[in-house]
């Protein structure tokens, strides 16, 4: 039985069996933050005091990422995060990209940009 709930979920989709036994997945977050068309580097843990719980968690590791169960909830607010680096760091416009790699190795990119009011 340990087994077969597993392997069965595995097999015949996402299931509360598979949820319990999934993989973890490696991130990596960059910022780029422009002022006027130069773009710089900042780490994404610049915004972390001003986020709260799972997402300032996630942002806290900076630019060096870290290995988490799930970035679905950093990947669905990669736009907030971008507007929070207009209000934070004053800038003309911000990037946000998240690089996510499964146990199986496949990668994924997200990314989004937010112009900033002036």
């Amino acid at each position: 039985m340990c087994v077969v709930v597993p392997l069965g979920s595995r097999l015949f989709g996402p299931s509360p069996g598979y949820t319990m036994f999934a993989g973890y997945t490696d991130f990596r977050l960059e910022l780029r933050v422009f002022d006027g068309d130069r773009p710089r580097a900042v780490s994404p843990s610049a915004l972390a005091p001003h986020a709260s719980g799972y997402l300032g968690a996630l942002l806290t590791l900076g630019d060096r990422g870290g290995r988490v169960r799930s970035v679905d909830a950093l990947r669905a607010h990669l736009p907030d995060v971008a507007g929070l680096g207009c209000e934070v760091l004053g800038a003309t416009r911000v990037e946000v990209v998240l690089d996510a790699r499964d146990d199986d190795g496949d990668v994924r990119h997200d990314s989004a940009e937010q112009r900033c009011a002036p």
